[in-house]
């Protein structure tokens, strides 16, 4: 249950910044999964933040380039 209730903060906090709630939606599932593979050991930690920064990387250009 935290790990959904700590993904779906991080999808709250990206929906809140670009203002686009579908990319709150794909943060929270991407950050969910990719926290859950680092868990369960299949992925590193630094895999774990690769990931992590790429995707607020790329929510913040799609945001950028998405806005009127």
């Amino acid at each position: 249950r935290s790990l959904f209730a700590h993904s779906w903060i991080h999808g709250g906090f990206v929906a809140v910044i670009t203002g686009f709630w579908w990319l709150g939606v794909l943060e929270a599932a991407i950050h969910g999964f990719t926290d859950w593979l680092k868990c369960d050991r299949r992925i590193t930690f630094a895999a774990d933040q690769y990931v992590h920064y790429a995707c607020k990387l790329a929510w913040l250009t799609i945001a950028f380039l998405c806005s009127p």
